[in-house]
């Protein structure tokens, strides 16, 4: 009954010194999470890599979304000021598409953290009030603790080598929403619709430069 009792007391105290650390890994987890989200959703290559565990893959995927952010947000400016935020929404993906990392960041403080040794995972809680994600949507974002510091690790994201072969692909979209956005203020559209038709025409185009189906119906892959 004693050693019974020596037994269980042990195992308390190293539950309560075991919950401390997670509790201040948690703290550590969401602060790394929000910066790091907060930097995608400015289009800050530099921002997000401090915050994560770093690879030529990784460092590659975020040179490739982050022009994509900062374009958009460089088109949408552009957009706002011609035809108004009414007009603006009009466009392809609208104004707030580069919403989804802030508000992922805005929500990390009540996210559901799950620590397992080294590795942990971020889940943002489902709004109630948006549409139910995907399915297989990964709403998820990987932590890994690096010499005592707890980075996003891009690499356990599920499906990386598909997003990695959608690289090239990211790399011209970042393009075109900065070309367009200089056009829109070279006031080169009258409306919203002609430039919703030259952003596919561009974003056609950028498709079979790199070899990619354009995606429209009936449209042959590029040879």
């Amino acid at each position: 009954m004693s050693k019974r009792f020596h037994w269980l007391a042990g195992f308390a105290m190293l539950a309560c010194f075991t919950g401390s650390v997670r509790a201040d890994d948690q703290a550590d987890i969401k602060q790394a999470a929000k910066t790091f989200a907060q930097a995608l959703a400015k289009g800050d290559p530099d921002g997000a890599k401090s915050e994560m565990v770093r690879t030529d893959d990784t460092d590659s995927m975020v040179d490739a979304i982050t022009p994509i952010v900062a374009g958009r947000l460089k088109l949408d400016k552009a957009l706002i000021a011609k035809f108004g935020e009414d007009g603006a929404k009009k466009v392809a993906g609208g104004v707030g598409v580069n919403q989804s990392m802030a508000d992922w960041a805005h929500h990390v403080d009540d996210a559901d953290v799950k620590v397992d040794g080294n590795s942990a995972t971020v889940l943002r809680k489902q709004d109630p009030n948006a549409p139910a994600p995907a399915q297989g949507h990964d709403n998820s974002l990987h932590m890994k603790k690096v010499d005592g510091k707890w980075k996003v690790d891009l690499s356990a994201t599920p499906n990386i080598d598909k997003t990695k072969q959608a690289i090239p692909m990211m790399q011209v979209i970042g393009k075109v929403m900065s070309e367009m956005a200089d056009e829109v203020d070279a006031g080169k559209f009258k409306t919203t619709a002609e430039v919703s038709a030259a952003m596919r025409e561009k974003m056609v185009t950028a498709a079979r430069s790199i070899g990619r189906p354009t995606g429209r119906p009936g449209a042959e892959p590029a040879k």
